[in-house]
C-alpha cells in the first residue's frame, strides 16, 4: 500500500530544492522520512551549485563560458526533478546526487 503524502508534507520537501530554505524541513521536520528524504538531496545539491560556481568562475576566466553555462543548467534541471519528485509524492533519487545523499545522516 502507498503512503498518502498530503499538501503540506509535498511543499516542505519542495523547499528542500530552495538553496538555504533547506533549513526548514531539516530542522522543523526530523520525523518525517518524506521530507527528510528530499532535505538531504537538498543538502547535496546546494554544494552542487557552489561547485558550478567555482566552474563557472574558472570558465569565465578562460573565455569558455559555455562549460560554465552547461554545468549549471544540470544543476536547474536537478531541482526541477526533484520538485516535480516531491508534487507527485514521489522518493526518486536524482541522478548520481540521489547515492550521495543516502549516506547522509540528519
Amino acid at each position: 500500500m502507498e503512503e498518502i503524502i498530503s499538501g503540506k508534507r509535498k511543499w516542505w520537501a519542495v523547499l528542500s530544492y530552495l538553496g538555504i530554505l533547506v533549513l526548514f524541513p531539516i530542522t522543523k521536520k526530523q520525523n518525517d522520512d518524506f521530507i527528510i528524504y528530499h532535505a538531504k538531496q537538498g543538502v547535496v545539491l546546494i554544494f552542487f551549485f557552489i561547485l558550478v560556481d567555482v566552474v563557472v568562475r574558472i570558465a569565465m576566466q578562460q573565455k569558455s563560458w559555455i562549460i560554465g553555462g552547461v554545468v549549471y543548467g544540470v544543476g536547474l534541471l536537478y531541482t526541477l526533478y526533484g520538485i516535480t519528485n516531491c508534487i507527485r509524492a514521489k522518493k526518486n533519487p536524482l541522478p548520481f546526487i540521489g547515492k550521495i545523499a543516502e549516506k547522509i545522516t540528519l
